[in-house]
C-alpha cells in the first residue's frame, strides 16, 4: 500500500508541475501533495473498514458500492458538521441509501464500527 501511495503522489506532483491539475495559488506544491497523501490514506482506511463491515453482513463486492457510497457520504459530513446538524445529515442520508434500496441494518452497522455514530430516529 506504502509503494503504491508512493506512486501516486508522484504521478500528482509530475502531473502539477506540467499544468494538469490545478495548483494552489501560493504556489506550496509540497503542502498539496502532502494534502493528497492524506486524503489517500483516508480514503483506504474508509474503504477498508467499511469492506470489514460488508463483510460480516454478508454484501457481496458486486453489490458494495452504495455502501461504500455512503460511508464516503458520512465521512464528508463528519468533516463538516458537528451534533445535532451531523445526526441529522447522517439520518437524511441514510433514509435516501434505503430508499435507494440499501439495507438499513447494514447502514446502522457502517456507523456504528466505522464512524462509532448512532443512527437516532425524530
Amino acid at each position: 500500500m506504502a509503494d503504491s501511495l508512493d506512486r501516486a503522489c508522484r504521478r500528482y506532483v509530475r502531473a502539477a508541475k506540467q499544468g494538469r491539475l490545478p495548483v494552489r495559488g501560493d504556489g506550496d506544491v509540497a503542502d498539496q501533495v502532502e494534502q493528497y497523501r492524506a486524503a489517500m490514506m483516508r480514503e483506504r482506511w474508509l474503504v477498508d473498514s467499511t469492506r470489514a463491515v460488508l463483510a460480516e453482513c454478508r454484501i457481496t463486492r458486486a453489490t458494495e458500492l452504495p455502501y461504500l457510497n455512503f460511508a464516503r457520504r458520512v465521512d464528508k459530513l463528519v468533516r463538516k458538521y458537528s451534533e445535532q446538524t451531523l445526526a441529522n445529515e447522517v439520518r437524511r442520508a441514510a433514509e435516501l441509501w434505503v430508499l435507494n434500496g440499501a439495507r438499513r441494518e447494514v447502514l446502522v452497522q457502517i456507523l456504528r464500527r466505522v464512524f462509532e455514530l448512532e443512527l437516532k430516529r425524530p
